[in-house]
């Protein structure tokens, strides 16, 4: 019977020092196949429900805080294709929206994903649409769940807990916005005041130009 049981990988056992070489320290591969394969080499699949999720958080956080550091070290194609797995394979965005997970730690791993465009994206010649960084908060967004039903003409209903999330996110890609070479950058969807990196999952929640955000249960944004 045991040989029924998936043979799953809990990334939440690997240490801050583990955690980006596992993802970063890969060879450039292009098909989503053999990403896949080489992600999870012996393991079947990534654990649904991982032992310790606030780690999960931590080790984003030591991540960004970590990023000029890794950009010494990994190609920038190594750098995209790990956070196309840390945040669309793996989903690490998830974590940020679990109430179960001391806030003052998901506020502050949001704030520092800051870093990673301060000290590399402004940095580098790169197109940023061409790589992971435009669709950074995408992603992330996509994993605010439930997403709210009452987002219809600009308008949304969140949780206390998922307000301050989206706050904090706001504040960050008004910090990213200052950054003189990402000032002029906008998403697909013009008009927007505030973020060049949400793409259409944050169009669709928050509205074309997101305007304020306000705290308690019911957040309302303008367009």
């Amino acid at each position: 019977m045991d040989g029924f049981w998936i043979n799953d990988f809990d990334l939440s056992t690997l240490t801050a020092e583990q955690f980006s070489p596992f993802f970063f320290d890969r060879p450039i591969v292009k098909s989503v196949e053999a990403t896949r394969a080489m992600y999870l080499g012996e393991f079947e699949a990534f654990a649904i429900s991982v032992a310790h999720p606030a780690a999960m958080v931590a080790n984003v956080q030591a991540m960004c805080r970590n990023f000029a550091e890794l950009a010494k070290i990994y190609w920038p194609e190594q750098l995209d294709q790990g956070l196309w797995a840390i945040f669309a394979t793996v989903r690490c965005g998830q974590y940020l929206f679990d109430p179960a997970i001391d806030s003052r730690l998901r506020i502050d791993c949001i704030a520092s994903m800051y870093l990673p465009f301060r000290d590399v994206v402004a940095l580098h010649t790169l197109d940023v649409k061409d790589s992971f960084y435009w669709m950074w908060w995408d992603e992330i967004l996509h994993d605010l769940d439930p997403v709210p039903k009452e987002y219809k003409f600009g308008h949304a209903t969140l949780a206390p807990n998922q307000s301050q999330m989206v706050e904090t996110i706001f504040l960050t890609l008004s910090r990213i916005l200052a950054i003189p070479r990402l000032s002029d950058l906008r998403p697909p969807w013009t008009g927007a005041s505030l973020s060049p990196f949400v793409g259409a999952a944050g169009a669709s929640i928050f509205g074309q130009a997101p305007q304020r955000i306000q705290r308690g249960r019911r957040t309302v944004v303008e367009g």
